[in-house]
């Protein structure tokens, strides 16, 4: 009889056995197949024992440290700012430095902020009255504006305020206690500049009344003033 031995090495053995002879095979995933005569068989009655585990492979390198993290120099905040006033049509600068006394002119220390840095001003939210004092005649288009002053120009003289932007909405004349939602597109001010933020509306909204506000503003970091201290005239 012919038995070939196949072991999980993918090796083979050939072996001739004769009378009660017997093989011993030492893996455990051996296999034995006859293959002459075809009519032989055969009988496995144990395995031999598995031999120890190898050591474990020492560990690989540790790969190499990722990219520290960034601090955003930008980051987006609010102001907010309520008056009472009759506004009447005539164009109104709000009190966004921390006072209720609006003016008819950007030169005020109540109507005008410095920047410390690049910002811009993405958004005006406000909150209409209602009842008596809010009793326009007819829809009113109400206008939100942004006007700014450079460094170097006297903020004494209102001609001196340029506009950057400005937003309107047409408002029904029957919006008691809305919202309105004014957004820029570039509403841009400069590091050192001065700006301001103003409301008209082409229609007399009605008498003395609470106005309620918050802008959005986005603020850039990396453009504030640093270093030692200094004197900036542009």
């Amino acid at each position: 009889m012919s038995v070939s031995v196949s072991t999980t090495s993918g090796n083979s053995v050939n072996v001739s056995v004769n009378g009660a002879n017997s093989i011993s095979l030492s893996e455990a995933n051996s296999s034995i197949t006859v293959t002459s005569p075809a009519s032989s068989s055969i009988t496995i009655s144990s395995k031999g024992p598995k031999g120890d585990t190898g050591a474990t492979g020492a560990t690989g390198a540790t790969g190499a440290a990722g990219a520290a993290g960034t601090t955003p120099s930008t980051f987006i905040g609010e102001i907010g700012f309520n008056f009472n006033d009759d506004i009447n049509t005539s164009k109104v600068y709000m009190p966004i430095v921390n006072s209720q006394q609006e003016q008819s002119t950007g030169v005020g220390d109540d109507t005008s902020r410095f920047a410390s840095c690049n910002l811009k001003v993405l958004s005006v939210n406000m909150r209409l009255p209602g009842g008596t004092p809010w009793n326009p005649a007819s829809d009113a288009t109400i206008t939100i504006g942004v006007e700014k002053l450079t460094i170097g120009t006297s903020h004494f003289s209102s001609g001196n305020w340029s506009s950057v932007e400005t937003e309107s909405l047409l408002v029904a004349a029957d919006k008691d206690f809305s919202s309105l939602h004014f957004t820029f597109d570039n509403a841009a001010i400069s590091v050192g500049e001065l700006y301001s933020i103003t409301i008209q509306s082409d229609v007399d909204p009605g008498g003395t009344t609470n106005w309620y506000f918050t802008a959005v503003i986005e603020y850039d970091w990396d453009t504030r003033y640093t270093g030692a201290s200094a004197i900036h005239e542009s």
